[in-house]
């Protein structure tokens, strides 16, 4: 289609009569569909863009790697911490889950599971204390808080992160 003319586009001897701008990105367009043709080539170009391979590569996200240094911190702060049998339980089952979440998201950057269950396992340090009554014990409760809050913060911050590899990663495989 180099060189010949359809009747209603510019070629050669013809003006285009060109409009304020587009409404939807603000450029001038032809009045013969010029807006169509660049919005055809601005959804190719990002259907191109969601199949490349994601940038994330495994062991490398720092949240996740906060998120197992602080399950790990929970299970051993049940050795300088005074603690009741709520309170161990809680500490070592719920931070074991941690780092086993974390070195799962660490592993497996794509998945968007692992950091929803950072964020679950946070929630759930953060309410053990009142739940399992051991919110007197002020080493572990506050161990139980802090670590908790924190897991939820780590796990909310890598989710934008997973969510674009997950999207990345699994568009062209659909």
């Amino acid at each position: 289609m180099t060189g010949e003319s359809r009747p209603g586009t510019t070629g050669p001897g013809r003006t285009a009569r060109l409009r304020a701008g587009s409404p939807l990105f603000g450029r001038p367009v032809n009045a013969n569909g010029g807006v169509r043709r660049q919005r055809l080539l601005e959804v190719i170009d990002m259907a191109t863009r969601a199949n490349e391979p994601s940038k994330v590569r495994p062991w490398t996200r720092w949240q996740d790697w906060a998120a197992l240094v602080l399950g790990l911190y929970a299970v051993l702060a049940t050795m300088w911490t005074r603690t009741s049998g709520g309170a161990l339980s809680a500490m070592v089952v719920l931070g074991g889950l941690l780092v086993i979440a974390a070195v799962w998201s660490l592993a497996l950057p794509r998945s968007m599971t692992s950091e929803y269950a950072h964020m679950l396992l946070g929630v759930l340090l953060f309410i053990a204390p009142w739940v399992l009554g051991y919110s007197a014990l002020t080493g572990a409760a506050w161990t139980s808080w802090v670590v908790g809050v924190l897991a939820v913060l780590v796990g909310a911050a890598a989710l934008p992160e997973a969510t674009v590899a997950h999207g990345r990663g699994v568009a062209g495989q659909h």
